[in-house]
């Protein structure tokens, strides 16, 4: 539009939320996206908690979340479902 000053991208958007920031890949992920705000056990991220990744999600609003969070393969099979099938759908909610 005429008499505009040209946007930003990052004006028109919120950050990218990064779970499992800490991780090999969060940290990579988190490194490359300049609008990043990583989160991790470290800060009290827990993905089997629906009332706090909804805090978080409110608080942060992103424009996108970036989950890298993963359960080790030598886990036991109840502690991978928890992280990987509950996690994801408590994020979803």
């Amino acid at each position: 539009m005429a008499g505009h000053a040209p946007r930003s991208i990052e004006e028109d958007v919120g950050p990218t939320l990064v779970l499992a920031s800490a991780g090999f890949i969060g940290q990579a992920v988190c490194e490359r996206a300049p609008s990043a705000i990583g989160f991790s056990r470290q800060h009290g991220l827990d993905l089997l908690d629906p009332q706090g990744l909804a805090r978080l999600i409110g608080e942060v609003r992103p424009s996108a979340v970036i989950n890298c969070s993963g359960m080790p393969g030598k886990a036991p099979a109840h502690q991978q479902y928890a992280v990987h099938v509950q996690g994801t759908l408590n994020l979803l909610q």
